[in-house]
C-alpha cells in the first residue's frame, strides 16, 4: 500500500470516528433528527421525559406531598401511590390526631413538604385545640387537607364540624367532604360501617388525589 493511500485511508478511520461520536453525542443531549437518519431510536439523557403526560403526577406538578393516616389510609397505600405518583405516606391502623401530630412535628423536623394530607379523626375524632397545633406546626406549609369522616361513633358530627371550622380560620387548610359523598351509601363500607369495601376505597382515593391536583 502507497503512503498516499495509506493516509487516505487513515483519515476516512478518523472522520468515520468523529461521525459516530458526533452521532452518540447527539442522541444522548437531545436525540431528534440524526437518530432518525442513523435508524437509531432517540435517546433521552437522565432525568429528562419519557414523553409520558406527567401533568397529573403528584412529585412532578405540585412539589412534595406527605399523607398521614389511620386504617383508612393503610388500605388505601398502594392505589394513592398508583394515582398520586411521588406521594408520602405514613398510615398506621388505630391511630388517633393526637399521634398523627407526634409524626408530623417528627417529619417537619427534617423536611417541610408543599401539601400535606391529614386523613384522622375516625378513631376518637378531633378537637380544635389539636387543629390549631397541628396548622401551627405546619405553618410554612402551603396548604393543608384534612379528610372529614364517616364513623358511626358519638364522635362524628362534632368532628366534621372542627374540620369545617378549621378551613374557616386558616386559608391554607382544605378538606375533602367524604361524610357528604359516602353518608349513607352502605356499598362503600364494610359492616362495621366505616372500613372501606372496594368501591368505597376507590372513590375515597380519587376524592383526596383531586383534591391534591386542584
Amino acid at each position: 500500500m502507497s503512503v498516499t493511500v495509506a493516509k487516505r485511508t487513515l483519515l476516512l478511520v478518523t472522520l468515520l470516528v468523529a461521525v459516530v461520536a458526533a452521532a452518540n453525542a447527539w442522541l444522548f443531549f437531545g436525540g431528534g433528527q440524526l437518530g432518525t437518519v442513523l435508524g437509531v431510536p432517540p435517546t433521552s439523557p437522565p432525568g429528562a421525559s419519557s414523553g409520558r403526560d406527567t401533568s397529573d403526577d403528584v412529585d412532578s406538578s405540585l412539589g412534595t406531598v406527605w399523607a398521614i393516616g389511620d386504617s383508612l389510609m393503610v388500605g388505601a397505600t398502594d392505589l394513592l401511590k398508583e394515582q398520586a405518583p411521588g406521594i408520602v405516606i405514613d398510615a398506621q391502623q388505630g391511630r388517633n390526631f393526637e399521634r398523627g401530630i407526634a409524626v408530623l412535628t417528627s417529619g417537619l423536623e427534617s423536611v417541610e413538604p408543599d401539601t400535606i394530607v391529614l386523613a384522622l379523626g375516625t378513631n376518637n375524632g378531633v378537637s380544635p385545640e389539636q387543629i390549631n397545633r397541628a396548622m401551627d406546626l405546619a405553618a410554612g406549609v402551603d396548604r393543608v387537607i384534612f379528610v372529614n369522616v364517616v364513623v358511626p361513633r358519638q364522635w362524628e358530627t362534632e368532628t366534621n364540624e372542627v374540620i369545617l371550622g378549621a378551613v374557616t380560620e386558616y386559608p391554607a387548610a382544605t378538606f375533602v367532604n367524604w361524610y357528604a359523598e359516602a353518608a349513607g351509601k352502605q356499598s362503600l363500607f364494610r359492616s362495621d360501617g366505616f372500613h372501606l369495601s372496594s368501591a368505597g376505597n376507590t372513590l375515597w382515593v380519587d376524592l383526596i388525589v383531586a383534591e391534591i391536583l386542584g
